[in-house]
């Protein structure tokens, strides 16, 4: 039991203070999900958390054997996956969209940035001597949300 909510604090914590997530502490399954998705962000991400292993563990056809956990793992992996493609998608363009305002309004795009973990990490892949790419970006996520 100690481990469950040690576990989500720790989720809690790093989704909203590396990443800007608000999340909740009740996950509520019956949760609007965002468009396009079958699950929220938040039962993906604890669903990921908690089978990384049976992950790893597994080839990767047991996932299409008709086993009810397994289908929930595949899915909640698949999901996340799509929700980071988005999260990065967004950050993007908010920063490119915060330069150009700061060239047209003469402020500093620093006054109009978030100063998280997540926006380092894209800010970082765009404008490093040897960007990221997408999959290296996402692997970075993936790693620091875990």
């Amino acid at each position: 039991m100690g481990g469950t909510i040690s576990a989500r604090i720790a989720l809690l914590a790093i989704a909203n203070a590396g990443f800007g997530m608000h999340m909740t502490w009740k996950d509520n399954p019956n949760a609007a999900t965002a468009s396009g998705h079958e699950i929220s962000f938040q039962s993906a991400l604890h669903t990921v958390a908690q089978n990384s292993i049976l992950k790893m563990s597994l080839p990767w056809f047991c996932y299409w054997l008709p086993i009810p956990h397994l289908w929930t793992v595949r899915t909640a992996f698949k999901e996340l996956e799509v929700y980071i493609k988005e999260m990065i998608d967004d950050r993007k363009a908010a920063i490119l969209g915060a330069s150009e305002r700061a060239d047209e309004d003469d402020r500093s795009v620093e006054e109009q940035e978030r100063y998280d973990l997540f926006h380092n990490l894209v800010k970082a892949s765009m404008t490093g001597e040897e960007p990221l790419s997408d999959a290296e970006l996402m692997g970075n996520i993936y790693i620091y949300l875990l």
